[in-house]
């Protein structure tokens, strides 16, 4: 899963680090702790990557050709930048992330005490196992933006009812996708009698996509990715930010049930969602 994370370590400046020391995590509320490497700079601490997702059930991908990580659980996905001495550090050949990335992406809170104590508080409890993006996996998790920055979470949604993640490419110029989302849109009274809810993904700061999603008002929300973190945790990116235009339908424990990539080469056909929808 890690392969190829070390291969741009001789862009860092290695020369301000501490010594790598192990910190220890309390995770509050349990007598539980766990010890991981971790670098101490710039009034920051950062942890062993290869360690955090071992130990914390953290799953790590990467875009080798952006030298972009991210870094996924069932509650959030968080891009990570390679270059960035604000967000990675490396010694040696290890790479260590700041401590407040690793906790976005769990959804905790991590509170360091000192250079080597961590009180780490985790409402959801840390994941039982990494996620995936096939059928039976945990689907990745997201706190994305509408296009008036209203957060909409997976594992909020999910509280509630069954959702089905859409991914699209452009509600404007793409007529694939707008295609598609206006289909759901004239089916979202029967997807709701279904039980299930819809969000729906696309690669684009919010502020670009602001008119096109206001003129398709398709009734749920339109979330940007705007560095499509959470279509690559998907295994949906096409190109540059664009996604292939898709459905996944992710039951309540957060388990993917239905992974449908669409055939670009007609007009949507929905009727397969729907009848997975009826069982």
């Amino acid at each position: 899963m890690l392969k190829n994370l070390y291969s741009h370590a001789a862009l860092f400046c290695l020369f301000a680090l501490a010594p790598a020391q192990a910190a220890t995590l309390h995770f509050s509320g349990t007598d539980s702790t766990t010890e991981i490497r971790s670098v101490f700079s710039k009034k920051t601490l950062f942890l062993n990557l290869t360690e955090a997702s071992s130990k914390l059930r953290l799953t790590v991908r990467q875009d080798t050709s952006a030298r972009f990580l991210i870094l996924c659980s069932p509650q959030d996905c968080v891009p990570v930048f390679e270059q960035d001495q604000d967000e990675v550090q490396v010694k040696g050949r290890e790479m260590y992330v700041r401590t407040d990335e690793i906790a976005t992406a769990l959804g905790c809170t991590f509170q360091v005490k000192k250079k080597s104590d961590v009180t780490a508080a985790c409402p959801s409890g840390l994941p039982l196992g990494n996620v995936g993006n096939q059928v039976g996996d945990v689907a990745p998790g997201f706190r994305l933006h509408t296009d008036s920055l209203t957060n909409v979470s997976l594992s909020d949604l999910l509280k509630h009812r069954p959702v089905l993640v859409v991914f699209f490419r452009n509600g404007d110029w793409d007529p694939f996708s707008k295609l598609l989302l206006n289909m759901l849109k004239t089916k979202l009274d029967s997807i709701h009698a279904f039980g299930y809810d819809v969000v729906a993904i696309h690669g684009y700061e919010f502020k670009p996509a602001l008119k096109w999603s206001k003129d398709l008002s398709p009734g749920f929300p339109l979330l940007s990715d705007q560095y499509s973190a959470v279509i690559r945790a998907y295994d949906v990116l096409d190109r540059g930010r664009l996604p292939f235009p898709s459905i996944f339908l992710i039951d309540q424990q957060g388990i993917i049930r239905m992974r449908h990539i669409f055939d670009l080469s007609g007009p949507p056909d929905l009727e397969p969602i729907m009848e997975k929808l009826k069982q």
